[in-house]
């Protein structure tokens, strides 16, 4: 059993700094990070290895001097191998080229019984890669699973969608994103730690999966923070003929504001 998780070093959201004249990220004051989603996606590979055996492979898209120290990380939690496919400035290469780079390398190192991703990327969100990559693999595939067990070989993955709870049994080779609800990530012990540092992962020079050319960059315009105006209303509340008219107000500021 081979199960792959792809990983990426993404910025810490909860310590953004913003220019408080410009309202434009700071982002050299903030820290890079594993994504909380693809820590789970590693802890849920790790726990299906407890259950399944086999090997949990950790593949990034990155630059050696930024992502070591993220690769560190997975061989802490556990994995048994890593690769990081060498590039400049990940951060600007779109979603669909990303899964197209993972396809190539799949392609080159596979076949993998279980893919497991985060559902989305800590910094911009994007949920993109992991059907793009399903779709180029042809692969059966769930998305957004809260849930993972194991039941006679197969995989009971079970997500929640604004109209219900989902429920997939699916069999390898399969693909499934998870988000923050599947598990909780193991945290190193400081054994852990050190062994990590006597294990490499390789590095593969991206244009060994994709041409050059064939590597599209996305360009950011713009990126500020997004301020809601708050407003802030005393409503004071003497007898019953003022609760009624303060409940006739509340209302009509829900309805102002779009609410109800």
């Amino acid at each position: 059993m081979r199960i792959l998780v792809p990983i990426k070093l993404s910025y810490d959201v909860n310590q953004m700094k913003f220019d408080e004249r410009t309202g434009e990220p700071i982002l050299d004051a903030v820290p890079m990070i594993m994504g909380d989603m693809d820590r789970c996606a590693l802890e849920a590979a790790l726990q299906l290895r407890e259950s399944l055996g086999g090997e949990v492979e950790a593949l990034s898209i990155g630059s050696g001097t930024t992502h070591s120290k993220m690769m560190m990380d997975a061989f802490a939690m556990g994995c048994d191998k890593a690769y990081l496919i060498e590039v400049d400035q990940p951060l600007y290469i779109d979603a669909y080229t990303v899964s197209k780079v993972i396809k190539r390398f799949i392609d080159d190192r596979g076949p993998y019984d279980i893919i497991i991703m985060g559902a989305t990327s800590q910094d911009t969100h994007s949920s993109i890669v992991p059907p793009s990559l399903a779709a180029q693999l042809g692969l059966n595939a769930a998305f957004g699973v809260d849930k993972v067990t194991v039941e006679d070989g197969s995989l009971v993955l079970e997500a929640t969608y604004e109209d219900g709870i989902y429920v997939y049994r699916l069999s390898p080779p399969l693909l499934f994103s998870v988000t923050t609800e599947a598990n909780t990530p193991r945290i190193p012990t400081l054994r852990d730690i050190l062994r990590a540092k006597r294990m490499r992962y390789e590095s593969i020079p991206i244009e060994e999966l994709v041409k050059t050319d064939d590597i599209r960059n996305v360009e950011v315009v713009m990126a500020r923070r997004y301020v809601t105006p708050r407003r802030r209303e005393i409503i004071e509340v003497a007898s019953e003929e003022d609760l009624d008219r303060a409940v006739d107000r509340i209302i009509q500021l829900f309805k102002e504001a779009e609410v109800i």
